[in-house]
């Protein structure tokens, strides 16, 4: 093989997390020219491999040779500035920074103060001691191109899952990388966002730019991708050049099968009614049963922007809801009103299980009769709580355990574990966990208390084939089969739990 041809050359490595050892004796060498997708099921070490070639996990044995031309070497951090990186992670890193840096500014008296998109672009503040600002056309250019501009001058901690995915893809391409790291980039993003950007992305490989790409979906992988890696078990079990779309996204010879939509459902048709988002049941639906969540004329805004304005929505007894619409419609901030997570559910008429919000009752009790799951939450999820104790912690609606379960309450999270196939995952720290790992965890939490609501917001994000066909058959089988009322909310309309009955579009 020419060496002069090669970018990354990565010889014999084994990588420690904790206690563990992942990706034992790996090699993996990355031409000029190619452009990878890395695949495999949850867990198999796809982030942790990546995480390796950006120096974000240390290389305990083998070593990572990089050749930048006159920059050649073996030291990541050297080389990070050559690579651009987006990952699911990095939501939480922000997130974590943010509320710090919000406590700061509380406590110095300046409570007001927020980190607009614009200044978040410009890269942070070391960095642009000792670089200079990005340039701000360069920003203007990109906000364009990535359907950003009306958010530059929003705080950077109120975006949604979608909208912050979309800024971390434009903050990565402002580096001018030579190569892009992108693992799962198009999660919560919605239709119309994720065809922009892979527009956008196979014009940039078409100039130059090189890619590799961690996906579990196929209809996700880039039309230039050249070559494919399948990792499984912590290990690389097949390196192909890519020839034609077939089930690429699943681990080949696994009997893995579509997680498209379940046969035996019909899709519903799409909610309409009043307001400026759009509420209410479909045309001809039952309007009997106990009403469990009522909206009336709610609005929410942040300071000029307004999410929603005389919303009106009720849900009743026997029926299950999915809820689409694009990214920044409001379909997480719907959510957080029903779970009492959002602090302008007390300046709105909202009743959600016969409670009215500001009537007295406390939100602890309410949330005990609720399961909840939301990227969300898996970004403010203390990282080192014992995977058991996550499960566990859905008892108590809180974010580690620190109460003691009761044996039942054990033996109820030990079934719910079972149920969900991930057994093997207990004893591990949280933050130890692939993405698509944690989402099931804390799928299992929300179960744990058989809940009279089950919202789940983009459940999916991040599971591999298998994991997805285990949750929505599951949902259905709840949804079908008890008295819990599920909300759904997913950026993919055509996947969803076969107990479905109505549909909310929000525009």
């Amino acid at each position: 093989m020419d060496e002069k041809e090669v970018v990354i050359s990565v010889e014999n490595i084994t990588v420690r997390l904790g206690e563990r050892f992942f990706l034992n004796d790996t090699s993996w060498r990355i031409r000029k020219g190619e452009n990878w997708a890395v695949l495999g099921p949850n867990g198999a070490g796809k982030t942790t491999l990546v995480k390796a070639l950006t120096g974000r996990v240390p290389v305990v044995r083998g070593r990572i040779r990089y050749f930048w031309g006159d920059e050649s070497g073996s030291c990541p951090s050297a080389s990070a500035r050559w690579i651009g990186y987006v990952s699911p992670e990095q939501h939480a890193v922000i997130h974590e920074n943010e509320n710090r840096e919000k406590w700061i500014r509380d406590f110095s008296g300046r409570p007001g103060d927020i980190t607009p998109v614009a200044d978040f672009l410009s890269g942070p503040p070391a960095s642009r001691a000792h670089h200079g600002k990005t340039d701000r056309a360069d920003i203007m250019s990109w906000a364009r191109r990535l359907d950003l501009t009306g958010l530059l001058g929003r705080d950077i901690a109120a975006l949604s899952t979608g909208e912050m995915r979309r800024v971390l893809i434009a903050r990565a391409l402002l580096k001018r990388p030579r190569l892009l790291i992108l693992d799962e980039p198009f999660v919560s993003l919605d239709p119309c966002a994720r065809t922009g950007i892979r527009s956008i992305l196979k014009r940039m490989i078409t100039s130059g730019l090189q890619v590799i790409l961690i996906t579990h979906r196929d209809d996700d992988i880039l039309p230039g991708i050249s070559h494919m890696l399948y990792l499984e078990n912590g290990r690389v079990v097949r390196r192909r050049i890519r020839r034609r779309l077939s089930r690429a996204a699943g681990m080949p010879g696994r009997g893995q099968k579509s997680a498209g939509r379940p046969e035996s459902v019909k899709p519903p048709g799409p909610a309409t009614g009043g307001g400026r988002s759009g509420g209410g049941t479909m045309p001809g639906s039952r309007r009997h049963g106990q009403v469990l969540i009522r909206m009336r004329n709610v609005r929410v805004a942040y300071g000029k922007v307004e999410i929603f304005r005389h919303f009106n929505w009720t849900v009743r007894q026997g029926e299950h809801w999915m809820i689409t619409g694009p990214g920044g419609a409001g379909k997480s901030t719907l959510i957080r009103l029903i779970y009492a997570d959002h602090p302008q559910v007390y300046a709105n008429d909202i009743t959600v299980l016969d409670c009215k919000r500001g009537s007295g009752e406390t939100i602890w009790e309410i949330r005990r009769q609720m399961g909840f799951v939301s990227p969300e939450l898996q970004d403010a999820y203390p990282g080192h709580t014992d995977t058991f104790a996550v499960v566990c912690s859905g008892f108590f609606d809180s974010l580690g355990l620190h109460r003691k379960c009761s044996g039942k309450q054990k033996d109820l999270a030990a079934k719910w574990v079972e149920r969900l196939g991930i057994a093997r995952l207990m004893g591990i720290p949280f933050e130890r966990l692939s993405n698509g790992e944690a989402r099931m965890v804390l799928i299992a939490r929300s179960l744990v208390k058989s809940p009279k609501l089950l919202l789940l917001d983009e459940p999916c994000g991040g599971l591999d084939t298998v994991n997805r066909r285990r949750l929505l058959g599951l949902v259905a089988e709840i949804g079908n089969m008890t008295r819990t009322c599920v909300i759904y909310v997913t950026h993919h309309e055509t996947e969803y739990p076969a107990c479905i009955t109505h549909h909310l579009r929000l525009p």
